[in-house]
């Protein structure tokens, strides 16, 4: 028969000088169900049991079927379960200190208030949902106006207490998760929102300005290096920067045709690609009156891009589209194309789960407020009123200038 593997582990130093046979198992049978091969570590005593005469020694193995027995928790490790929230109890059984804080003082729902009010003043694109049931705040951030990172935030009351002191006074722990995402950017995000609330937690003050706690830095940048040059050669490095800045302003047409295919095919690269061309777009008008005469482009990114599965896509095309439609051109517009499905997507996502997407689709019907013959059918007109005067209703004081021009706009609207 097939023998068992086994992990042989000895203090002995010797040990890997010399054959040693297993001649005797012991079978140990715990209550779990992991079944390790193991074998027995040699003590002092052991070691020194044997003499350099010995042509063999014996090690004692058996089975280890509890992965404690060999994993011990870690003393970070803080016990999460808690009778009053079920959704912890219900989910993973221990946390960790460095992605958890503690609030004394406060509970579940003061924490839970705290939170939301961080959330909805924070200084980067955020949409975020909260579960009260759960003590959850589901979400995704895009740090630095390209890093996204999905979220989870859980709040629930801390029975464990370090002394008898702090027993006595309500304690809240809530503790932060990556879902998905750049882990730099998560952990940005997080130091962040901890300087936040502990800026928040000793006198809570509501519309409060919250202040900016750059932790990490995303950017890369060398102007504060202090880079040692003659003036020729900066002068001449100075020339080359320019010319690349120059030529870059430009687009050629396979590079047109190049992103195209990365729109159609749905690259694995897209958001990178988007990125690069949305930082190029702002930098240089240009380029978006080469997109916008570059027909199939145009298809992609509106009939394809504006509906992606994937929210960071959405949320590029939605941007692009934004700095298009502020573009004057000549001819035909974005918003009498037959072929560019634009309002009826742009509809379809004044319905979207997401917040940040129904602020971005208001913002880009505003700015096409300013152009001239909207062509929709009489249904897509009454649809798209209703989803905006609903969007007014959910966000009061909102975007209240932007609603008013485009429905200002839609009663001027054109059948086809």
């Amino acid at each position: 028969s097939k023998s068992e593997p086994t992990l042989a582990i000895s203090l002995n130093a010797r040990y890997g000088h010399r054959r040693s046979t297993i001649d005797k198992q012991q079978t140990v049978m715990p209550t779990a169900t992991l079944d390790i091969p193991y074998t027995y570590m040699m003590t002092s005593s052991a070691e020194n049991a044997y003499s350099d005469d010995d042509e063999e020694g014996e090690v004692d193995t058996f089975h280890v079927h509890d992965l404690d027995m060999l994993m011990p928790e870690p003393a970070s490790l803080v016990s999460r379960s808690s009778p009053r929230i079920s959704g912890a109890k219900n989910s993973t059984k221990f946390c960790n200190e460095l992605n958890s804080y503690v609030a004394h003082d406060k509970n579940s729902r003061q924490v839970m208030h705290i939170l939301r009010e961080i959330l909805s003043h924070y200084h980067h694109d955020i949409d975020f949902t909260v579960l009260h049931e759960q003590q959850q705040i589901d979400g995704v951030v895009f740090m630095c106006n390209y890093y996204a990172v999905f979220f989870c935030i859980t709040v629930w009351s801390d029975e464990e207490a370090d002394d008898a002191q702090a027993a006595q006074t309500e304690t809240t722990r809530f503790e932060f998760r990556r879902k998905s995402g750049d882990c730099l950017a998560s952990a940005k995000f997080w130091s962040e929102i901890q300087g936040l609330f502990r800026a928040l937690d000793s006198e809570y003050v509501a519309d409060t300005v919250l202040p900016a706690m750059d932790f990490i830095a995303l950017e890369l940048s060398a102007d504060d290096m202090d880079l040692d040059t003659d003036d020729d050669d900066d002068d001449e490095q100075k020339t080359t920067m320019m010319m690349e800045s120059s030529q870059r302003a430009v687009f050629s047409q396979q590079e047109l045709h190049d992103l195209t295919q990365c729109l159609s095919e749905n690259d694995c690269f897209l958001v990178d690609e988007l990125n690069v061309l949305y930082e190029r777009l702002l930098s240089c008008t240009a380029i978006g009156r080469a997109l916008l005469t570059h027909r199939p482009f145009m298809w992609q990114l509106i009939n394809r891009c504006m509906l992606n599965a994937d929210v960071c896509v959405m949320r590029f095309a939605l941007l692009i589209l934004d700095k298009l439609s502020q573009i004057d051109a000549d001819g035909d517009t974005m918003a009498n194309d037959s072929e560019w499905k634009l309002f009826e997507n742009a509809t379809a996502l004044l319905k979207n789960e997401r917040l940040l997407i129904q602020k971005y689709v208001v913002q880009l019907l505003a700015h096409l407020t300013k152009q001239p013959d909207w062509r929709m059918t009489q249904t897509l007109q009454h649809e798209m009123m209703q989803r905006v005067e609903k969007y007014r209703q959910r966000n009061a004081n909102h975007l209240t200038s932007e609603i008013n021009q485009i429905m200002d706009k839609i009663h001027t609207i054109a059948y086809v």
